[in-house]
């Protein structure tokens, strides 16, 4: 058993991992989706980046 938080993605302005419970909204739009969360440590709204 793990305590990982579900993680979004990390903030692409300082690369704090954002939880899944700070997204703010999800939409598709052409085809692609997109996401907007708040980051926990800069309070940023931005778009998650992945990490991969």
């Amino acid at each position: 058993m793990t305590d990982a938080t579900p993680s979004c993605g990390y903030c692409p302005h300082c690369g704090a991992t954002i939880p899944t419970g700070f997204l703010l909204i999800t939409y598709d739009a052409a085809g692609e989706r997109s996401a907007f969360a708040e980051c926990p440590d800069c309070e940023s709204v931005v778009t998650p980046a992945d990490g991969a």
